[in-house]
């Protein structure tokens, strides 16, 4: 779920940038445009996300059932999460709101914010574990709140029986609820 919040958070940093629209970018490339970002409203945010669906394509039968149980555990489950954006965050949102690392293993298929809109696809590959992770995310977004779906489709990861994949569907939201408890000024 860190990589669905982080990437939210960089969504809603890039959130005044007007018309974005990359392709096979790196982490670092969508990390300078959040950078330039000056919109985000400072104050304390809430953040939720719940996973909608976990699937193992390729799996059948007692074995898809067992292991599709222990998925389906986290279906409908929603996480909140608090946090207080600074003036100087807000000013300068940092590389590491972005999911994935700057290790050159994490590449932005695209990346794309336009009216309000977002959309992105993310592919990070680890060449020691010969596994893949894709991430598809689209939404919408403002200075005060964003709202959006996510897709991780994670491929030949080790551990996973006989290295398939499993789909995970998510959706998380965001929304500015007000000054930062902890006293700091906005």
């Amino acid at each position: 779920m860190k990589p669905i919040l982080l990437m939210s958070l960089a969504f809603v940093s890039a959130c005044g940038q007007g018309n974005v629209d990359l392709r096979n970018a790196s982490v670092d490339d969508v990390a300078k445009i959040t950078k330039q970002a000056k919109t985000l409203n400072p104050g304390q945010w809430e953040n939720e996300t719940e996973v909608v669906s976990v699937d193992i394509p390729g799996l059948s039968g007692q074995e898809k059932a067992a292991m599709q149980a222990m998925g389906q555990a986290l279906v409908g489950k929603k996480k909140l999460t608090k946090n207080c954006i600074t003036p100087e965050q807000a000013k300068e949102p940092s590389a590491d709101m972005l999911a994935g690392d700057a290790s050159g293993n994490c590449k932005f298929e695209t990346f794309s914010m336009s009216g309000g809109k977002m959309d992105a696809v993310m592919k990070c590959t680890d060449p020691a574990q010969r596994g893949s992770m894709t991430m598809k995310m689209n939404g919408i977004y403002g200075g005060d709140s964003y709202a959006m779906t996510s897709e991780i489709n994670m491929a030949g990861a080790p551990g996973m029986h006989g290295g398939m994949g499993m789909v995970i569907k998510s959706k998380n939201s965001g929304k500015r609820v007000g000054v930062c408890a902890t006293g700091i000024k906005e």
